[in-house]
């Protein structure tokens, strides 16, 4: 768990020291099935916007919501996070084996509009599609956002966080398995793909 700074620069440091990290110590080879094979599993919780560009951002804590989205130091380019997650701009190289299974959540779904966030409409599913389709040269990457166009990952505050997050929960927990569509009880196999937590 990485908690959030008030300084942008800071929490992407943190956040890269800690990838650099779980790579040397191959931690993903516990995950994930038959040799050679693992799994790295991301869950990001935050205000999804997008920039003056249209780059999808997550907006990070520290000042009300109606303030930080417009201040460009607030914002973080989500190309930003998962190059510092998953590949190496200098040594241009992936930091973890293509075989590797990337999988990042995305609980930033909050806000479809907000007229008290200065919000007609925000397009972070677009912006995050782009770069995600085109921006990012990373093998394996699976991407599963709280919401799709339109939409809102409603927040609960009898289940601690929204109903997205505590649904990804008990999904990676194993309820999940046997839930991708057109399966039945004897799919169950004890092991959850991201079809069936997608499902």
């Amino acid at each position: 768990q990485i908690v959030w700074k008030a300084d942008k620069n800071e929490w992407i440091n943190n956040l890269k020291r800690r990838v650099e990290e779980a790579a040397n110590v191959r931690w993903y080879e516990t995950l994930g099935r038959g040799p050679g094979k693992g799994a790295v599993i991301v869950y990001l919780s935050g205000l999804g916007v997008v920039d003056d560009n249209g780059r999808a951002c997550l907006l990070m804590p520290g000042k009300p919501d109606s303030e930080a989205v417009f201040d460009p130091e607030q914002r973080i380019p989500m190309r930003d996070i998962f190059h510092e997650l998953f590949y190496d701009r200098d040594a241009e190289r992936e930091r973890l084996p293509r075989d590797v299974l990337k999988f990042v959540i995305l609980d930033a779904g909050r806000a479809d509009q907000s007229w008290e966030l200065g919000l007609p409409y925000n397009a972070f599913v677009e912006g995050l599609r782009d770069t995600v389709q085109n921006d990012l040269p990373v093998s394996n990457l699976f991407v599963l956002n709280a919401a799709d166009n339109g939409q809102m990952a409603w927040p609960s505050p009898e289940l601690g966080g929204t109903v997205f997050g505590h649904f990804v929960r008990r999904g990676l927990q194993g309820h999940a398995d046997g839930y991708a569509a057109g399966s039945t009880v004897r799919d169950r196999d004890r092991f959850v793909t991201v079809a069936e937590l997608f499902e």
